[in-house]
């Protein structure tokens, strides 16, 4: 818990009693947690380096060389928030500034300079003498601006959160001062606080509220680490406290009351930074649709970064921002299924191998060109280029070869190639999972005829696919499906048909994504490459299609040639 000690501090533990004032101090702000404790730190898990300072009857014995050695040694044990529960009696004057800002350059010498470098931030106690100014101590960005964003002044609320009487207000150092408990409106403290000789004891003055904020520094470090400067954290630690009512009133409070749980959580509705620069708000993923729906095992434990609208960083995970976009993927079947209903909306390219193609053409926008004329081997049934107009231009093109290969009654053989615009296996995704660009899709299906009489026709279809995406947006990169198998048995006969599909191996594959895993302080955004295998379970799906003649449900349609298909059936996964 306790890294470092100073060679003062380590003489002082035969007496311990003159070390009472620096626990309560090092308590209040990094004090642990555990059962049958009085009390615990704000950063109970935060470790601490302490440096210790003799005195005399005239008080603390502190010089340049002191607070220099004090300083260095304690940045290089890595302390990285400094609390200065100690100080001057005089408050800061504006009319004596110049003679102030040469006393304070007297007393901190050269450890101004390593203050001034920004490896820790300081906070310094105003004072408790009620004056309207903090001491001269936490004034140090007033004489020097080179301190300015590395320096926090600490005043003192009591009980009810008011001044307390005994605390110097914030004053001239507004711009860098703030509230926190430490104070009290009666005769004797009540914060609790550690003692050196052991038990606990209860505390007043600045030098506790200091205590406060430099425990909230040290939690806001637990949660950002590196992503943020020094300065960026004291600007969202004043930045975060709160100014409303009474601590509105800047001359004494500052930027307000300090609020440690506001400044380490987002400010306003958290957003994924995307590698084009661009955005998506984390809890407005409803848009997304198709490749995210399925299960992605290895993401689970995955935390990426999101930004507050102040653009600081907050880890969330890809697991639950995955989750909270699934939709049901579309399904992506075969483009040439040879015999499937020309309205099946899951099946859109299916519809230009239907059985009646004009009536198929008009429901699905696609343009059927041929690609072979009648001079053609024999065991080739044809070849055509398939383009979907889409609403502004072409988003599918497919080129179909289809093959006849073996001997009447045998199977039929079809092969094709897809170009999928702003799609992926036929379905869209937006946002942080967006299929912008063209991804290439391949198909092969073979087409048996089982059984055939009269009234019945017993057919099967076997289909393969696989895709790759050549390029996407959002998050994702890439994706990648491999050996999608679909079989699916037909039972045709007494105008209804019984329709059997089950996915053998569906949607094995991967999708690379690009998370934004770190933010510099300059606001540059890391990304990590992340490989997510797809594999989802098999599915059995049944369906009942009964054809009914127009003119038997409506007399006025009795001319109609075209027949109606009425569905029902049910999906289950196994």
């Amino acid at each position: 818990k306790i890294v470092y000690y100073n060679d003062a501090a380590i003489a002082a533990t035969t007496s311990r009693g003159t070390l009472n004032h620096g626990t309560s101090v090092a308590s209040i702000a990094a004090g642990g947690h555990q059962a049958g404790y009085g009390m615990q730190g704000v950063a109970f898990d935060a470790s601490i380096a302490m440096w210790a300072v003799s005195s005399n009857s005239a008080g603390l014995i502190v010089n340049p060389s002191i607070l220099m050695a004090a300083y260095s040694s304690l940045e290089r044990a890595h302390a990285s928030v400094i609390n200065n529960s100690w100080g001057t009696t005089t408050s800061y004057d504006v009319g004596k500034h110049r003679y102030q800002a040469q006393s304070m350059q007297a007393l901190f010498g050269d450890s101004l300079n390593l203050m001034a470098q920004g490896g820790a931030i300081h906070v310094m106690a105003s004072g408790n003498e009620g004056a309207a100014n903090v001491v001269t101590t936490a004034a140090l960005p007033l004489y020097f601006s080179a301190l300015s964003g590395l320096i926090v002044a600490v005043t003192s609320v009591d009980e009810n959160g008011l001044i307390d009487p005994n605390a110097n207000k914030c004053g001239a150092a507004l711009a860098f001062c703030l509230a926190a408990p430490g104070g009290t409106s009666q005769l004797s403290g009540v914060t609790l606080a550690a003692n050196a000789l052991g038990g606990y004891r209860k505390v007043r003055g600045t030098s506790f509220s200091a205590a406060y904020v430099s425990g909230a520094l040290a939690l806001m470090k637990q949660k950002f680490g590196g992503q943020l400067s020094n300065q960026q954290y004291v600007r969202r630690l004043l930045d975060t406290a709160r100014k409303d009512g009474v601590y509105a009133r800047q001359s004494v409070y500052g930027q307000g009351l300090l609020d440690v749980y506001a400044a380490v959580t987002p400010v306003g509705p958290l957003e994924i930074p995307l590698p084009d620069g661009g955005s998506i708000p984390v809890g407005d993923l409803s848009g997304l649709t198709g490749i995210q729906g399925v299960p992605i095992p290895n993401v689970v434990a995955f935390d990426m970064i999101a930004l507050d609208q102040r653009g600081d960083p907050f880890p969330v995970s890809l697991a639950d921002v995955w989750r909270s976009g699934q939709i049901k993927p579309a399904e992506p079947r075969p483009i040439f299924a040879a015999h499937q209903e020309a309205s099946e909306a899951n099946a859109p390219l299916s519809a230009a191998y239907a059985e009646n193609p004009a009536a198929a053409s008009r429901k699905t926008a696609w343009n059927r060109i041929p690609l072979l004329s009648d001079a053609r081997p024999s065991w080739v049934e044809g070849a055509d280029l398939l383009v979907n107009q889409g609403v502004e231009r072409p988003d599918r093109m497919a080129a179909v070869l289809r093959l006849n290969p073996f001997a009447e009654g045998g199977p039929r053989i079809a092969l094709g190639t897809e170009a999928q615009w702003d799609r992926f296996l036929g379905v869209k995704g937006v946002g942080a999972f967006s299929t912008n660009g063209v991804s290439v899709v391949s198909h092969a299906l073979v087409s048996q005829e089982v059984y055939r009489d009269r009234d019945w026709l017993v057919d099967a279809d076997l289909g393969w696919t696989a895709g790759k995406t050549l390029d996407g947006g959002g998050l994702m990169m890439n994706a990648s499906a491999d050996n999608l198998l679909d079989l699916t048995v037909r039972v045709t006969g007494l105008d209804w048909q019984w329709r059997v599909h089950h996915r053998v191996n569906d949607r094995q594959g991967s999708i690379q994504l690009k998370v934004p895993t770190y933010r510099d302080p300059d606001h540059t955004i890391h990304y990590t490459s992340v490989d997510a295998p797809i594999n989802d379970t098999p599915q059995w799906v049944v369906n009942f299609t009964k054809s009914v003649a127009a003119g038997a449900l409506f007399m006025q349609m009795q001319d109609q040639a075209d027949n109606l298909s009425l569905s029902f059936g049910f999906s289950r996964r196994f």
